[in-house]
């Protein structure tokens, strides 16, 4: 399990392959599932108001934050694993 806390809001990937978030009282925001089975490699990176995950599968999924939806899959042409590290 890996997380991200911005602002108030915690950002947990589930050994599923979901994207939960939670408020700071541990209150569930969001659970987005269409990720399936698909394990994260990366901790959620938030840019303006999307989360990235690179996934097992070598691909990059984008997430909007605020009520994740899952709104792009990046598979590169290359097969090499994508890990995202924060800054």
């Amino acid at each position: 399990m890996l997380l991200l806390l911005i602002d108030e809001t915690i950002y947990v990937t589930t050994e599923k392959g979901n994207l939960v978030t939670f408020d700071q009282n541990g209150n569930l925001l969001w659970e987005n599932k269409e990720a399936g089975f698909s394990k994260f490699y990366s901790e959620p990176v938030k840019y303006e108001n999307l989360i990235f995950l690179a996934t097992i599968d070598r691909g990059i999924q984008v997430f909007e934050s605020e009520s994740g939806e899952l709104v792009n899959k990046i598979l590169p042409e290359k097969k090499d694993a994508i890990y995202i590290l924060p800054f």
